[in-house]
């Protein structure tokens, strides 16, 4: 999170007063705090960004050992790198030299680069606006994909912190959570940030370490505490996976082996494709019903990375390759969150799915906004005459108030349905909050609330409920929900649960729906729950005759 900092800290400062002089030549410089590090970043247009560089730590100017000057205005002193200033302010142009001389760390290596001064506009040539800019060339920072980069290291950050609260117990929770901790690392902002000491080694441990244990730890998913698990052949052909992908990675930077990245994209691929069987074997091995879900869910999220991870990182572009250097973390993470919050993975009972309809709320605001600005901003500019500012602001209010409560409740319900809500909620009312409810309340009282609860969690349109203890209770305790039976134009349908012990206590409710069916997940629920429902009905009852007596 630190070398995290320090890189956002350094893309913010490569516009201040200080790398006027350097901008010239189309490039940026930024001194690491504390120290006599620098690290130099290219324009786009420049020299260096078309012979592919971007940002690298920085060794020399003209000979100038940059570790020898505490500030950027004397390590410019000493390569003789002069800040323009305009006649309009009062001083004198000093020339700089029309070429730099530049050592830079480029693959681990110390490489020299020649860049040549940005050409000038004469005044002739231009109004004194183009002139300043040009005199004085500022970092133009690409947007989209600064902003691509930070959410995709923020899906990271809190997909980490979310396995490792609630699965740190386990060890494929544990081993997954550090992984997409090791995959935020792929944000430019933290090679920027690492340059300080070193971004190599760094880039090297962080990566290799990232490559064994997260084969392992999906290999182990859901849970793998069988001290048999080690023995299987599967296990075997995951580490072999792993060891493939160390060595490939670790040929990337060999020169007498040119298609190392190929081969190292191609042992990702293959490493996926074996999990992704890996799974499908376990499948039809695992007959608990919910780690058959889990196991399922993890299959369609790995066949999503393996499919789009060597098209993205082949043929994507500048913004393809962004995606797919997160796209197998994220697949892995996402399938991940999907089981733990539709299924239960790992017997967690909270959810997030607000969170979720948020997150989606605001990627939907945010493309419409994006795609309907730029072409209605021209097109009312020229036949109305509104502004640029104007239009956006009109925009934005729209797209508010489109989203802010019809847009937001369909989503909502679409998360809420996804993530079923109501049936980890449930499972909460049955396994701790009843008993609580049965020893504080009347017996009346409580069956009024049972009621009505299990009434708005089952969906259901109508509930009677009858329960007897035939040996405190004189006759049956009931509750009927007072709706009105829309029957006419509907389909109907009836789920009756009964728990019974014969001579003791009987309990029946009957859950009565109109245009749906109950979801299949919580009428299992129920069915288990009966017993549990029987005997807090139970508990308030000898609660209450006690208190009588």
């Amino acid at each position: 999170m630190l070398f995290i900092f320090i890189g956002a800290i350094g893309t913010a400062s490569l516009n201040k007063k200080e790398n006027a002089g350097i901008q010239q030549y189309g490039a940026s410089i930024f001194k690491y705090p504390f120290i006599n590090r620098y690290a130099l970043f290219s324009h786009e247009g420049s020299s260096l960004y078309q012979q592919g560089f971007d940002h690298s730590r920085l060794f020399k100017i003209n000979a100038c050992d940059v570790s020898q000057f505490n500030s950027v205005k004397a390590l410019f002193s000493c390569a003789k790198i002069a800040e323009t200033k305009n006649s309009e302010q009062g001083g004198s142009k000093v020339e700089s030299a029309q070429t730099l001389s530049l050592s830079l760390e480029r693959y681990d290596q110390l490489k020299t680069y020649t860049v040549a001064k940005l050409p000038a506009i004469k005044q002739g040539e231009s109004n004194d606006k183009t002139v300043k800019q040009n005199d004085k060339k500022g970092m133009q920072h690409n947007v989209p994909y600064i902003l691509l980069d930070t959410f995709l290291l923020g899906v990271c950050l809190a997909l980490s912190l979310l396995l490792f609260n609630k699965a740190r117990h386990f060890l494929s929770g544990y081993l997954i959570s550090l992984t997409l901790l090791l995959a935020a690392g792929e944000s430019k902002f933290f090679y920027i940030g690492s340059n300080a000491i070193d971004a190599g080694l760094f880039e090297t441990l962080r990566i290799s370490i990232a490559l064994l244990i997260g084969p392992i730890g999906l290999y182990c998913f859901p849970q793998a505490d069988h001290q048999d698990v080690w023995r299987k052949p599967q296990f075997y052909g995951v580490m072999f996976c792993a060891l493939l992908m160390l060595v490939s990675f670790q040929l990337i930077n060999v020169d007498w082996y040119p298609k190392a990245f190929t081969v190292y994209l191609a042992s990702i691929s293959l490493s996926l494709f074996v999990l992704v069987l890996h799974f499908i074997f376990k499948f039809r091995k695992v007959l608990n019903t919910k780690e058959r879900k889990q196991v399922l869910t993890m299959v369609y999220c790995l066949s999503i990375g393996l499919l789009l991870y060597f098209p993205l990182m082949t043929w994507g572009g500048k913004y393809g390759v962004l995606a797919g250097r997160y796209i197998i973390v994220l697949s892995i993470g996402l399938g991940i969150f999907f089981a733990l919050m539709r299924y239960g993975l790992w017997q967690v009972n909270s959810l997030i799915s607000k969170s979720a309809t948020l997150s989606l709320l605001s990627i939907l605001a945010f493309s419409a906004w994006a795609g309907l600005d730029q072409g209605m901003q021209v097109l009312l500019n020229q036949t109305l005459g509104l502004s640029n500012k104007t239009f956006s602001a009109f925009v934005a209010a729209a797209i508010s108030s489109l989203f802010a409560i019809p847009a937001y409740q369909y989503i909502s319900k679409s998360c809420d349905a996804f993530f079923n809500k109501d049936l980890h909620m449930l499972k909460r009312f049955l396994s701790k909050d009843i008993l609580v409810l049965a020893e504080t309340q009347k017996l009346q009282v409580f069956v009024t609330q049972l009621g009505t609860r299990l009434l708005e969690l089952s969906g259901a349109h109508k509930i009677e409920l009858s329960f007897i203890d035939h040996n405190r209770l004189s006759e049956p305790v009931s509750f009927n929900s007072s709706k009105e039976d829309k029957t006419a134009d509907y389909f109907t349908k009836d789920e009756v649960f009964e728990y019974e012990l014969t001579g003791l206590l009987s309990l029946a409710f009957t859950l009565h729906f109109i245009d749906r069916r109950i979801n299949n997940e919580i009428k299992h629920e129920l069915n288990e729950g009966t017993d549990e429902i029987a005997r807090a009905l139970a508990s308030c009852t000898r609660w209450n005759h006690l208190e009588a007596l």
